[in-house]
């Protein structure tokens, strides 16, 4: 007779109920049947946006012949009078509002795990493939309210009944076989009346078997509230859910001061920036000076703003921490290849020989002025691999010197090819592979921008648009846009801080900012952010539309990757994505690829 598999978090601070319930019935029980067990895990239907529904599920149990039966665990405080709820809190009697109300709650809460469930698996190969060709139709779900200490005497006359409620007060649940046998009659019986008794003494175990437990276990386990992801959470101010195992297993690489160089790769979206921001705060709590430097201009002032108050983090982009040493934009150069020329009118990977050697020239003023035990660059791409000799000379000039990078080559815009620095002994190299900013739909149009990569998401939502324009003008791809704007804003209520224009370069800004909205407005003026792709990299919004009129206007002197920027644009989206272009930009980014 099998233990459990049962994964131990964190326990909510305002339900110890949960806590007793799991050492009496579950933790470290023996049972009849193979369980997979999760509690306190934090899921939303990614359909309807984490906003919306998201909600904690107290236990769910995972049978590969029944599978999921959803408990919620119920102490004292609760009572029913005239058919209304209430519950004490802090010695105060409270009215429950009917939409939360415990059954109410209980069938929401059964509606979210199957929609998370399906929503997600249907991204994944396996048992998730089977579910999205609708091979597998219904995953059986039950759900109870366990009251840990109520009798059934203590709701007559309301909704509950053993329809949808377990009562511990009766005593006839006295140990954990009790509780099973109850659990797999009521499974059966679901199953039994939705296929009118045409199954195997197995059940469900031919349609759902081992590959559900995994899919299963692969979607709820990161979702689960751990004290690890809570520790980061209260001090980092992350969400729970949001912490990645993956994050975590880096961030506390980060904290092991024996390994003194970091890698970190990761596709957009996966938490590159959130994690450099908390390993900087943590490394700030240690009285470790951190310099943490990123590329774009309105990251690094995002950056600065949210970490005002750790007085041992200095946030510089790239071009801030140049102009401090007195580089010269304008200043004249004598280019190999341009001859006679303006630095800020040089390609960038052209004016990077330059910088380098304004950077390796400089080097002992620089060492002189610049103090920090740490290193961190987010957007590591971005800063040309020429200036890693540099970045090595001066960080070994610190104390404790250490060095932390984070980058994802695909995001490369400004280099035809590029490489992370080299590290020695006292090194690791790190991956983040789960997509959290943008949904699984997303991350698919995406990925086939290019032929060799696979992004995998957390969350499903809405298929992209492609919206294709005719001729390959800018007044008709800013005329759609507009159309658009309008029933994003209008019908869809939409908030236009919501909503990001993006175009390819800073030059083709201003036209869309000064189109008319209405007869009174501008874009501008309706309040929705408009931004080149390469100002608003490592920044993010609900709804991204993006104006690609024609390949033409991928084309900048400062663009070694069209593809890249392409690629770069269209991860800027969390929820929805709508891409205005003409039919040679559909077929370039094999928009019609499954």
């Amino acid at each position: 007779m099998p233990k459990a598999k049962f994964f131990e978090g964190s326990y909510p601070e305002l339900n110890k109920s949960e806590q007793r319930f799991v050492n009496k019935y579950i933790k470290d029980k023996i049972f009849d049947e193979n369980w997979t067990i999760l509690h306190s895990t934090n899921i939303h239907d990614p359909a309807a946006g984490s906003w919306k529904t998201g909600t904690e599920i107290d236990l769910i149990l995972m049978s590969p012949k029944y599978g999921f039966i959803q408990l919620e665990i119920k102490g004292h405080g609760y009572s029913v009078e005239d058919g209304f709820w209430y519950k004490y809190e802090k010695g105060v009697k409270k009215r429950i509002p009917r939409e939360k109300e415990p059954i109410q709650r209980l069938e929401l809460k059964e509606s979210t795990l199957r929609n998370c469930f399906a929503n997600i698996a249907k991204g994944k190969s396996g048992f998730g493939e089977r579910l999205k060709s609708k091979e597998i139709k219904l995953i059986p779900t039950i759900s109870f309210i366990v009251w840990t200490t109520k009798s059934k005497k203590d709701f007559t006359n309301s909704q509950i009944s053993e329809a949808n409620s377990i009562f511990l007060g009766d005593g006839e649940f006295t140990e954990n076989k009790s509780l099973e046998n109850y659990l797999v009659k009521k499974a059966q019986k679901n199953i039994e009346n939705r296929h009118k008794g045409d199954l195997t003494t197995n059940y469900y175990k031919d349609i759902l078997g081992e590959s559900f437990i995994n899919t299963a276990v692969e979607i709820f386990k990161p979702m689960q509230t751990s004290d690890g992801i809570k520790k980061l959470s209260a001090d980092f101010n992350l969400l729970a859910e949001n912490a990645t195992n993956q994050q975590m297993e880096i961030y506390q690489s980060a904290m092991d001061f024996g390994t003194t160089r970091h890698r970190i790769v990761g596709p957009p979206g996966s938490g590159k920036t959130l994690l450099a921001t908390s390993i900087a705060k943590a490394l700030n709590q240690k009285d470790e000076k951190v310099l943490l430097m990123c590329f774009n201009k309105l990251l690094a002032q995002k950056l600065k703003k949210d970490l005002a108050e750790f007085k041992n983090i200095t946030v510089k982009s790239l071009w801030s921490f140049l102009v401090d040493f007195d580089l010269k934009w304008t200043e004249q150069v004598d280019d190999d290849e341009f001859g006679i020329i303006k630095l800020s009118d040089l390609p960038p990977d052209k004016s990077a020989d330059h910088i380098a050697k304004f950077l390796l020239n400089n080097l002992d003023r620089i060492v002189e002025k610049t103090s920090f035990n740490a290193l961190i660059i987010d957007e590591g791409q971005d800063f040309s691999e020429k200036y890693w000799d540099f970045f090595k000379f001066l960080v070994n000039e610190q104390l404790n010197n250490r060095w932390f990078i984070f980058y994802d080559t695909k995001q490369s815009l400004t280099h035809t090819s590029w490489e992370a620095p080299h590290f020695g002994e006292n090194s690791n190299t790190k991956h983040l592979d789960l997509v959290l900013r943008c949904t699984q739909e997303i991350s698919n149009k995406s990925q086939n921008v290019f032929d060799d990569l696979q992004l995998l998401a957390r969350n499903n939502g809405v298929d992209p648009e492609f919206i294709e324009i005719d001729d390959e003008s800018w007044n008709s791809t800013i005329s759609e846009a507009i159309m658009l704007l309008k029933k994003l804003v209008e019908k869809e209520k939409f908030d236009p801080s919501q909503i990001t224009l993006l175009a390819p370069h800073s030059s083709d800004e201003e036209k869309i900012r000064n189109t008319k909205y209405s007869n009174t407005k501008s874009i501008e003026g309706l309040g929705i952010n408009v931004s080149s792709v390469y100002r608003f990299k490592g920044l993010e919004n609900d709804v991204v539309i993006f104006l690609v009129p024609s390949i033409k206007s991928l084309e900048a002197i400062y663009i070694r990757n069209p593809l890249n920027l392409i690629y770069v644009g269209m991860t800027r989206a969390k929820s929805l994505l709508y891409v205005i272009g003409s039919s040679n930009i559909k077929n370039i980014v094999n928009w019609e690829k499954s």
